[in-house]
């Protein structure tokens, strides 16, 4: 009654406000629709509608509510789910199939519905309420479960055109803050389409083929079903590619080597193709060394650091005619450290050495070797020995242990029973000669580049040759460009100050300070004493 005798004062005789059920319009912060009452204006009382329109204010800080541990907030916030959404924007209800790739990939997108109930005032602008959003897999026998991230995606909530607020999709839960107070009871509907990079099962999950696939939204829930099938490496013969991974502030230039048509033919345990590539492969000669020459477009790089050289194995399957064959799913694979960093070796280059040379020296020194060298245009020659993946990567990786000894302790065995692991043992052994298990995988190792600044654009292109141990060419890769996300981050309108500390290469040599505080704020920094050796 307070707000109708306020509205009844603010306005002149035959123009008071009359019932009716049309657009809203606010007033004094009021949603004039939730009352039923709808002013009638004239054209030239305009202005006075225009002074009467105020943003909602509220009478307190703002709250944060979870609605995962406040028993009021879920009595009064309600939630539903109509179905998954694929990346296509078809709306998947319930029972249908969850599956966005054949082989692997889970729908990540969703159709959701929020209902805030704010008769007793307990929500106000500038609160946040935070409501539990996920996806989860489970397995037919239900011994294995898994949860995943839905696309993340942020916007504004409406409800009848006028907007309630801005949320927030990440880490498993919607974040909604409300820019305006609500009034009685409020709804709106999200639909999210999903993503073609979404989620990968884990191994377990996806050995066991069928399952439960369900989106879950605060107390409501969809569930439809999964069916996953094997697709398999092919018997393609060696290839040596790159790849960059992307940070805000860091890039990790790959390498990498991977001979399927070698791998599949141990598995299956064929000993004349395995000693056919070994003698008379592209690739099968010694050493492999694999140089990438990095241009930077944007940003300044502050460190360049070798990671460790890692294989990758992958989880084995029968084909439709009985034979092993390694599948293709990253989520279906289980990477070993093969050159730890402390045993890898820095080899000092000179500066005006070809690529032959760089390789010969490398392979004069083993596996593990590597150098860095900034260039006098600015650009890296990173280099790296691969070690030879037909004699190199073998049993010793496992410990003195076999193949199917390590499938089993990183389950990783797929739906191999202990009969096929047994033969898939005796294959590796008669198809691999004096080196069983080499090959069963690919070989991989990055170069991470460090760049100074992660609120800004960081660019780079890189070429990636492979030579033998003798400097003789044996493949070059298309160039590869990659450039960063900066973060984004909100410190209330003050200012970063950032100090560097740097040899005259642009090399950090002590650690980078970084200071916020209001614009014009005084600093002062000291020189840093750096130790070497």
């Amino acid at each position: 009654m307070g707000v109708r005798m306020a509205l009844m004062n603010a306005w002149p005789v035959g123009q008071m406000p009359k019932l009716g059920l049309k657009g809203p319009t606010v007033l004094l912060g009021v949603t004039m629709t939730v009352l039923g009452i709808m002013p009638v204006v004239r054209a030239a009382e305009q202005d006075k509608v225009t002074m009467m329109v105020a943003p909602n204010v509220a009478t307190r800080d703002p709250e944060n509510w979870d609605w995962s541990t406040d028993n009021l907030v879920a009595q009064t916030v309600t939630t539903t789910v109509s179905g998954a959404v694929n990346a296509a924007g078809t709306i998947l209800p319930a029972g249908k199939s969850f599956v966005q790739v054949s082989d692997a990939r889970i729908v990540n997108g969703f159709a959701v519905g929020l209902t805030i109930d704010n008769a007793n005032g307990r929500y106000q602008a500038g609160d946040t309420i935070t409501i539990p959003l996920y996806g989860e897999m489970i397995s037919d026998n239900a011994v294995n479960r898994q949860r995943y991230d839905l696309v993340r995606a942020n916007g504004v909530l409406q409800h009848d055109k006028q907007m309630i607020g801005a949320y927030e999709v990440v880490g498993q839960a919607l974040r909604l803050t409300l820019q305006a107070t609500p009034i009685g009871r409020v709804d709106s509907h999200l639909t999210i389409t999903g993503s073609t990079a979404a989620p990968l099962p884990e191994a377990p999950i996806w050995a066991a083929k069928t399952g439960s696939a369900r989106i879950v939204f605060g107390q409501a829930e969809v569930v439809g079903h999964f069916a996953f099938a094997s697709r398999f490496q092919t018997d393609a013969p060696g290839v040596a590619t790159q790849h960059i991974f992307t940070k805000s502030d860091q890039m990790g230039v790959g390498s990498y080597y991977q001979d399927d048509g070698y791998m599949n033919a141990l598995l299956r345990g064929d000993a004349t193709k395995t000693a056919q590539i070994r003698e008379n492969g592209q690739f099968a000669t010694s050493d492999l060394v694999q140089i990438q020459q990095v241009k930077i477009e944007a940003g300044t790089v502050l460190s360049v650091n070798s990671s460790s050289g890692y294989s990758t194995y992958y989880v084995v399957d029968k084909n439709k005619n009985g034979d092993y064959q390694a599948t293709v799913i990253s989520a279906t694979t289980r990477q070993m450290n093969t050159e730890p960093t402390y045993a890898q070796t820095f080899v000092t280059i000179d500066g005006a050495a070809s690529d032959a040379t760089i390789a010969r020296e490398l392979a004069r020194n083993g596996r593990g070797a590597y150098t860095t060298r900034l260039n006098d245009d600015g650009s890296y020659t990173l280099a790296y020995n691969m070690g030879n993946p037909y004699t190199e990567w073998g049993i010793d990786n496992f410990h003195d242990g076999s193949f199917s000894t390590f499938l089993q302790q990183h389950q990783a065995t797929g739906v191999l029973t202990l009969a096929d692991l047994k033969q898939l043992d005796a294959n590796i052994g008669r198809a691999g000669g004096d080196h069983p298990s080499e090959g069963t995988g690919s070989h991989g190792h990055q170069f991470y580049l460090r760049f100074a600044d992660n609120t800004a654009v960081n660019a780079a292109v890189s070429v990636l040759k492979t030579y033998d141990g003798n400097g003789d060419l044996l493949a070059v890769a298309a160039p590869l460009y990659a450039q960063t996300t900066p973060d984004v981050v909100d410190i209330n309108g003050q200012a970063r100050l950032k100090v560097f500390h740097v040899d005259e290469f642009g090399h950090e040599v002590a650690p980078t300070e970084t200071t916020i505080a209001n614009p014009g704020t005084a600093y002062a920094t000291t020189a840093k004493t750096a130790w070497f050796g």
